[in-house]
């Protein structure tokens, strides 16, 4: 009995491990990565990022479709991939070193093969918004299928 509850503990341990965590980090540690790959001036929120930390580059938008294709077992609907194409941004500066976002930011880990940036809208003022309930869906589909994918560390604002 006790084998077999610490193969059970084990078990759920690789499980979880697998699954991507939602960590949520000050606004302004995710503003400084932001920066890093984009003027200030043409921002837009929300945005979805990911970083391919074995390659040191940021993933295309149509890398991010393929990417969440691949590393989730779900089956992307039209509409589902319209919504990660409406969070998926293109990004104006691929190449950016690990080295230089750790200089702006002491908070990311890089233990992942694939980190996440998703600079979010919090649900308070998506509710301000015309159509909110139906942006509020979206987001938490998005994070939904963040967090279902394989070797990816996901990051919001708080």
């Amino acid at each position: 009995m006790k084998r077999l509850s610490t193969l059970l503990l084990i078990f759920l341990f690789s499980f979880n491990s697998a699954q991507a965590d939602h960590i949520k980090v000050p606004m302004q540690e995710l503003n400084n990565i932001y920066e890093l790959q984009e003027s200030g001036k043409n921002r837009s929120f929300p945005a979805l990022f990911i970083y391919d930390t074995q390659n040191e580059r940021y993933l295309t938008q149509q890398e991010v479709l393929n990417y969440l294709t691949i590393a989730t077992k779900i089956e992307f609907t039209e509409e589902l991939l319209a919504t990660i194409r409406h969070y998926a941004k293109l990004v104006i500066k691929p190449n950016i070193s690990i080295e230089q976002i750790t200089k702006v930011t002491n908070v990311i880990q890089f233990d992942t093969p694939y980190v996440a940036f998703y600079h979010n809208v919090t649900n308070d003022m998506w509710q301000r918004a015309d159509e909110g309930d139906k942006y509020i869906q979206g987001q938490s589909r998005l994070l939904e299928i963040l967090e279902s994918a394989n070797n990816i560390q996901v990051y919001t604002f708080m």
